[in-house]
């Protein structure tokens, strides 16, 4: 029965790669629950197996390439096997949900961007790739061009009167390929995806530069006909294209600083900095997004409307003239005004509070810095200015967002004379408050996928541990009133230094007071020159020098 169950395992996993491969979804999910059956007989039939499993030849790997030094191969245990199994099992089906649950590119993107983060094998992200090839017919909902053009509308209505402009199909077909890149992005491991994210940012420049021009045409169409463009207030967009585009250049900039924590690539002396520039992205992201979704006022939308109508008109007499006069019947547009989103999706919210959430962290070192619980030496070689410089300068090749300086970080980050640290305590207060608020919202929703759950999950355990610790912080740092009977037994911060833990989420960590491993140096110095003050009394009269003997 074992020796039949691990020849099963093996035909059924070689059918279930098949079926994957064939995008036959039916038979991949009958597959899986036949695999998983005959995991249970493998993992039953265990006592039978040896004990010891085959080894191999430390010289094979030498023999096949000689400028490698041997090195012993250790097979992973039965145990570790099984689990590797499951995982990639549980990777398979969320792959296959993609074509039952996902309806447009917005889901699409953060759903693979969840996957992501769960860290999926060769194996699975291997399948993804191979079900992002078809452009016709992309995942099963229809031609990836058609998918992009309602994405546009969901998140900006004004687009409608720049989907009439003539150069409009060339920009949709220049638009989707990166947008592909986007998503395969996504299916590299984390370093390549850091990597390439520098790679697709010029692609976006260029998609940034197009969308302006669009988005000119269409304002000069809206001022024609009296839309006081020029004026403020709830008339239409002025960037319907470009607020597509820059959300998802914003989307690239974030995660290239998360990839950042997730890799270990900043120090400590640069998180206050880089969850300073964290927030900056989430901010302009968040303002885009209020800007495409603008409340339009009844009279400049029965204006555009008509506009809208009249372009229709024209565009279809003209095809129809150009098609030998035979006259088109208008096809009549279903749910255009009623598909637009609204602001407060559960991603927006998750957005916001991410913001919140980066802006607590960053307040919060900046209160410790001030006090002097978090100090870091002169660096040896260079400066903070330069590494500053090395770590954001990906963000230099696209001209929106605008690229921050060291000296608006030092600008924002120095306290002024007089300020106290607890300023910056109660707005990290404030702002962690608020990010557990919005989370909590967020995971309400039904419409939220497995990633985006775990994902609030672990960002919501963030906040609260970290409120926690900015409560320890700020009763450690209050002066004690004279004469307070309490006040002997409130924590002190002296000989405490602040620990970061990335094990509750990858991007955002779990900030810890701990017992300083050495003295501090005032303390050392202290102990020193006392030694040096006893040696100098206890020290005897030295006697005078002799001369050498020759």
């Amino acid at each position: 029965k074992g020796i039949r169950g691990r020849l099963m395992l093996v035909r059924h996993l070689w059918l279930l790669h098949q079926a994957l491969s064939l995008r036959k979804a039916e038979d991949a999910k009958a597959l899986i629950s036949q695999v998983e059956k005959t995991l249970k007989v493998v993992r039953g039939s265990h006592k039978y197996a040896e004990k010891d499993p085959v080894g191999f030849d430390d010289t094979i790997p030498r023999i096949m390439v000689p400028h490698i030094p041997p090195r012993t191969v250790s097979p992973p245990n039965a145990l570790a096997t099984m689990l590797h199994f499951l995982t990639l099992l549980k990777h398979l089906k969320r792959c296959l949900r993609l074509e039952g649950e996902i309806r447009n590119i917005e889901d699409l993107i953060t759903y693979f961007h969840g996957l992501s983060v769960e860290k999926p094998g060769i194996i699975a992200r291997s399948h993804l790739l191979l079900m992002l090839n078809t452009e016709n017919d992309f995942l099963g909902l229809g031609s990836l061009t058609d998918l992009v053009r309602e994405s546009f509308r969901r998140f900006c209505p004004t687009f409608l009167l720049s989907d009439l402009d003539p150069d409009m199909p060339l920009f949709m077909s220049r638009v989707t390929k990166p947008l592909c890149h986007v998503l395969r992005l996504y299916c590299e491991n984390r370093a390549r995806q850091r990597r390439k994210i520098s790679k697709l940012l010029p692609d976006w420049s260029i998609l940034q530069q197009d969308a302006m021009l669009l988005d000119r045409r269409a304002v000069n169409s809206m001022t024609k006909i009296g839309i006081p463009m020029q004026q403020g207030g709830a008339v239409p967009s002025r960037h319907p294209c470009f607020c597509w585009v820059f959300d998802i250049t914003v989307r690239l900039l974030a995660h290239h600083v998360t990839l950042g924590f997730e890799l270990e690539l900043f120090q400590p002396r640069e998180f206050a900095t880089a969850f300073w520039y964290l927030e900056y992205l989430l901010t302009c992201r968040l303002q885009n997004h209020m800007l495409g979704q603008k409340t339009i006022d009844p009279k400049w939308q029965r204006k555009l409307d008509l506009l809208v109508q009249k372009k229709t008109a024209e565009k279809e007499k003209g095809a129809g003239q150009r098609g030998g006069g035979a006259k088109k019947r208008p096809r009549k547009k279903k749910g255009k005004r009623a598909s637009s989103k609204s602001p407060a999706t559960a991603e927006i919210l998750m957005v916001e509070a991410q913001k919140d959430l980066s802006r607590g962290i960053y307040k919060t070192l900046q209160a410790l810095q001030a006090m002097g619980v978090v100090a870091f030496p002169p660096l040896p070689f260079g400066s903070d200015a330069l590494n500053f410089r090395h770590r954001f300068a990906v963000f230099r090749k696209v001209p929106q967002p605008v690229a921050l300086s060291y000296e608006d970080y030092k600008m924002h980050s120095e306290l002024k004379a007089g300020v106290s640290p607890q300023q910056p305590l109660m707005i990290a207060a404030k702002a962690l408050d608020s990010a557990k608020i919005l989370i909590t919202a967020a995971s309400k929703r039904t419409a939220l996928l497995p990633p985006e759950l775990l994902h609030c999950r672990q960002l919501l355990k963030v906040a609260v541990a970290n409120r926690v610790f900015l409560l320890m912080v700020q009763k450690a740092s209050q002066k004690p009133a004279p004469g307070d009977a309490k006040s002997k037994n409130n924590p002190t911060l002296k000989g405490y230094e602040v620990d970061f833990d990335f094990s509750a989420q990858a991007n955002f960590p779990v900030m810890k007071l701990v017992k300083m491993k050495v003295s501090p140096p005032a303390e050392v110095a202290e102990k020193k020159g006392a030694v040096r003050k006893v040696a100098k009394e206890d020290k005897a009269p030295a006697a005078p020098p002799q001369k050498a003997q020759t």
